[in-house]
């Protein structure tokens, strides 16, 4: 009796449709489609409508609206629960997961393997709904995050209100069973969310549930002052009803005017001056105001034009966000940004109207093709996700595991310049996929020790011992001082520290306490007196700041001039190095160059770049280091930037123009075929200093 009763309430007419006509509440609709119409322009314009971001709380407080308008009057017993859950999941999932399938699918043809390794990954999340999850991980920004090819990242929202919708009953029931003291209760959760939202940082009330109940709970509490007044008489009624929001007939078109254009206000361009959580916290507030009052047709948000931009609007947020990224991604090097935008936007409102007539709506009167259809699309999803893993003949490995025993570059022919054009690009993709996962190696018989970094290579038949330190610039090189070093060596070893760059001190202001690691450094190559002593990192930090006085007042070059002192006791040439251009705010050089190939679109801007920009970002750096060489006789300086340019150094390449190969396997690391093209030109510098010893 109970499945008749909820197949039959299944095949009422839309949920929110039939909500807001039987409540005769347009306005709510067309708050709906303001929302969605300032999430596409934020999405589409993040820095020019950097507001539009407030919709999605906007949708928060409609949800919890909606719930209790429909369901705090209804028994909280078994029944209830499963026709709530039955009737919540069928009305998000189908086109949720028709939206995770087609990005899928689009995205097993148009993305790179890399990119789509990663795609498959998102989904997986977003299949189980706890992408919002993810913002709770360290070093991750929502906000960042806008701006990368994270295809289903604005699935976080969805995942808030599915799980909001798994308290929601138990909301209901202690406020029918408890009365005032369930009252109190949901009052006091309410309040802890606002509290913890507030004073928490931004990564963990961005997506976590506690910091976004408060936002429900204010629709829930605007939906309670919209009910009818109670009647006076009825002690029982004043007691357990709240009040009905007083406010004078008169005045309510002139209050809800003022909200409305308030709640407008957020679709305004270039409002930079206002802070996140304050925007959030107005939204909330105004439309949570703007649903307690009852609607009249003279509400702004009754326009047809919103209320249909609300019909069509959970469709819309499912695909813009996708739409915006594949038209970047095909389009970004064929058409000006305004003009990919473009084309995304009108694909997504055409695409999102389609979807809504063709399925949304039979699907929401149907309960078994609702339920048939989504399985069909879980279970497509999940034989994509389950499928062959892309990368069988290169096993993934993260860039902090050596891709092979031996360095991988050594004695490997990279590409035979007699291919033909396809099949360049084909070795390219390949190659450049291996090197982007496989992003370091060590030579041959080279033993780890305790630090993943370091390793001490197997006793030589030379004279020489060799010490390198640094950080992730240094392993990435070891193998070409091992190739050149080979037959002169007796020791040679490798101690390097993630982020550490030896001569910039001030980077550990309270040296050695926090960094013992690198005082033990400090003390080793005292005990070992090697030969030659390689320092090489990506001089980061303190390097690159401003120069402001005369070398001997700029602390940066005299605590590293201090320091090689100290080594130059020990050691009998210093050779210092790393020093090469960073993409770390550009775009991701490797990712780049493949997606062009891939695409077979043209390589312009993406394969080379101007030597000055290297000069103009690392001058502080170099201008350090040429004063530097002058006051330390053992010191020498190898330009590890000049192989990768012309031979006037007026441009410089992000690739092999012959074969496509990248030289950076990150926005900041070197490929090892970058390193490979080192090694002519850095056997000269060693061999130099081999003969001076």
């Amino acid at each position: 009796m109970v499945c008749e009763q909820i197949v039959i309430f299944l095949f009422s007419l839309n949920f929110q449709i039939s909500v807001l006509l039987i409540m005769k509440r347009a306005d709510l609709q067309g708050v709906r489609g303001f929302s969605i119409l300032i999430v596409l322009l934020f999405h589409l314009f993040p820095k020019k409508f950097s507001n539009g971001f407030a919709g999605v709380d906007i949708f928060f407080v409609l949800s919890g609206y909606l719930m209790t308008m429909i369901y705090s009057k209804k028994s909280a017993d078994y029944d209830f629960v499963k026709l709530f859950y039955i009737r919540r999941f069928l009305r998000l999932l189908p086109m949720y997961a028709m939206t995770l399938l087609s990005v899928l699918a689009i995205g097993s043809w148009m993305l790179i393997k890399i990119e789509y390794y990663y795609l498959r990954n998102d989904v997986g999340l977003a299949l189980a709904m706890i992408t919002n999850l993810i913002n709770l991980k360290p070093n991750t920004d929502y906000w960042k995050q806008v701006t990368e090819y994270a295809f289903v990242l604005h699935t976080w929202s969805l995942s808030v209100e599915v799980q909001y919708y798994l308290v929601v009953p138990l909301l209901f029931f202690i406020e029918q069973r408890f009365s005032r003291f369930g009252s109190t209760i949901v009052g006091s959760l309410t309040l802890a969310s606002f509290l913890f939202y507030c004073f928490a940082s931004d990564r963990l009330t961005f997506g976590f549930p506690l910091a976004r109940f408060w936002q429900f709970q204010v629709g829930s509490l605007s939906s309670k002052l919209t009910s009818e007044p109670p009647k006076k008489s009825d002690e029982e009624n004043l007691v357990d009803k709240p009040e009905y929001l007083p406010i004078k007939d008169a005045h309510k078109p002139v209050i809800r005017l003022a909200l409305s254009i308030c709640l407008l206000t957020l679709a305004l361009p270039n409002l930079h001056f206002l802070i996140k959580k304050q925007v959030q916290v107005s939204a909330t507030l105004i439309s949570g105001l703007i649903f307690a009052i009852p609607n009249d047709s003279s509400c702004i948000f009754s326009n047809p034009l919103f209320s249909y931009l609300g019909d069509i609007s959970y469709v819309l947020y499912l695909i813009h966000w996708p739409m915006i990224l594949f038209c970047r991604y095909y389009y970004e090097a064929l058409l000006s940004e305004n003009e990919y935008l473009a084309r995304a936007a009108v694909f997504s409102i055409l695409g999102s109207i389609f979807v809504h007539h063709l399925l949304e709506k039979n699907l929401l009167g149907s309960f078994k093709k609702s339920t048939v259809f989504t399985m069909g699309c879980y279970g497509l999803c999940l034989c994509f996700l389950a499928w062959p893993h892309i990368f069988s003949e290169e096993p993934f490995q993260d860039g902090f595991v050596p891709g092979h025993d031996s360095y991988y570059w050594s004695n490997e022919t990279y590409y035979d310049p007699s291919w033909p054009h396809e099949k360049l690009i084909a070795n390219a993709l390949a190659k450049n996929d291996i090197m982007y996962w496989h992003a370091w190696s060590l030579p041959p018989e080279c033993e780890p020790t305790k630090n993943q970094f370091s390793c001490k290579v197997k006793p030589g038949n030379g004279t020489l011992k060799i010490m390198a330190i640094g950080n992730s610039y240094c392993v990435r090189a070891f193998p070409a001082i091992y190739e050149i070093l080979k037959d002169h060596y007796k020791t040679m070893e490798m101690v390097a520290l993630g982020g550490w760059e030896p001569l910039d001190k001030l980077f550990y202001p309270n040296f050695p306490e926090t960094c013992p690691e690198c005082y033990e450094v400090q003390k080793y190559i005292r005990m070992q007196t090697a030969d030659i002593l390689f320092i090489v990192n990506r001089f980061f930090y303190n390097f690159r700041d401003r120069i402001t006085g005369p070398f001997d007042k700029d602390e940066v070059t005299q605590r590293a001039l201090k320091e090689l002192q100290t080594y130059s006791k020990y050691v009998k040439k210093i050779f210092i190095s790393g020093v090469t251009i960073s993409f770390l705010k550009k775009k991701h050089p490797l990712l780049e160059l493949n997606r062009r190939l891939h695409l077979n679109q043209s390589l312009d801007s993406v394969g080379e770049y101007p030597y000055r920009d290297f000069l103009h970002q690392q001058a502080n750096t170099l201008t350090r280091i040429r004063y530097i060489l002058t006051k330390c006789p053992k010191c020498v300086f190898y330009d590890m930037q000049a192989p990768l340019c012309d031979g006037k150094k007026q441009t410089c390449y992000k690739c092999d123009q012959k074969s496509f190969l990248a030289y950076y396997n990150d926005s900041d690391h070197l490929s090892n075929v970058a390193i490979e093209k080192l090694i002519p030109s850095l056997r000269n510098v060693i061999e130099k200093m081999v003969n001076e010893i």
